[in-house]
This record gives C-alpha cells, sequence and structure tokens, in this order.
C-alpha cells in the first residue's frame, strides 16, 4: 500500500478485503503526512494510520537513506528537519553547478524561492474544502513563465 502513512484503518481494511490479500507492504513516511480526517469527533481515533500504529507497536521499519526527486538545496531542509540529517540526494550536483531554471527571477543560485502572495486569501467551501485562487493564480503564472 502506497502512501500507507496517510491511510486509515478503515480505508487499508477495505481495499485489503477488495483484493483478498493474504499479506500487506505499507509505503509511506510517517514523519511527515497524517492521514486526512475531516470530522473533528473521529479524528483522534482516525487521526493515527495502522503504519504509524505499528511502528510505534515495535514493528520494524526501513528509512530509505538516498533519495531522487530533488536536488541537494531542496534536500537540506526536510533531511535536517525529519529525518535527523540523514537523508541524503543521488543527485550529486551542487548547487551553482546547474543554473535554475529560467523564466523566474530566483533569488539565488539554487533551484529554492518563497513566493509571499498575501494572506486571508483562502477560501473555505461548503463541502468542508478550503482553496487559495490567489495563490494558484500566482502558480499558474510561475509556471507559463518557466515553460515558455
Amino acid at each position: 500500500l502506497d502512501e500507507a502513512a496517510q491511510a486509515t484503518e478503515p480505508a487499508l481494511a477495505c481495499a485489503l478485503a477488495a483484493v483478498g490479500a493474504e499479506q500487506v507492504v505499507l509505503v509511506g513516511d510517517t514523519r511527515q503526512l497524517p492521514p486526512t480526517v475531516t470530522s473533528v469527533g473521529l479524528r483522534d481515533s482516525l487521526g493515527v494510520s495502522p503504519m504509524a500504529r505499528l511502528e510505534e507497536r515495535g514493528v520494524g521499519e526501513k528509512t530509505l537513506l538516498m533519495q531522487y526527486r530533488m536536488p541537494p538545496a531542496l534536500l537540506e531542509h526536510p533531511s535536517a528537519y525529519f529525518y535527523d540529517g540523514l537523508v541524503t540526494s543521488a543527485n550529486a550536483t551542487t548547487a551553482g553547478e546547474v543554473p535554475p531554471p529560467a523564466g523566474f527571477p530566483w533569488p539565488s543560485s539554487e533551484p529554492l524561492a518563497f513566493v509571499h502572495v498575501g494572506s486571508d486569501n483562502e477560501v473555505a467551501h461548503n463541502f468542508g474544502g478550503r482553496s487559495n485562487p490567489v495563490e494558484a493564480e500566482v502558480v499558474v503564472n510561475i509556471v507559463s513563465d518557466l515553460l515558455t
């Protein structure tokens, strides 16, 4: 089960029953996003994934120490914050060797920027979700500029 750290027990049980599974391998990251439980009344009981519960009870876990998705500059914070600096990047390039993509005013030679889009732009929806149309528009403009 991929993203198992975000699954709830009922979701896992339904998936396993639907396929008649006799075994399961849980893949996920319990140090980051927990299950999304919109009901405040159920958050305490369902807000911890089966994967996290198994880890708490001493079931063995394996942390991958090499990642392949992002350049080293982007990995520094999550590696330090979530994994005590143990996770490294397979991307051997260092900051400055490969310039960030053209089309955006990068603040440094690293492909990392924090863009302030203002505050109080979130919209609450009647189905319980939230969105931020101002932020979405900024992202669309940035991506468009990067692609042209």
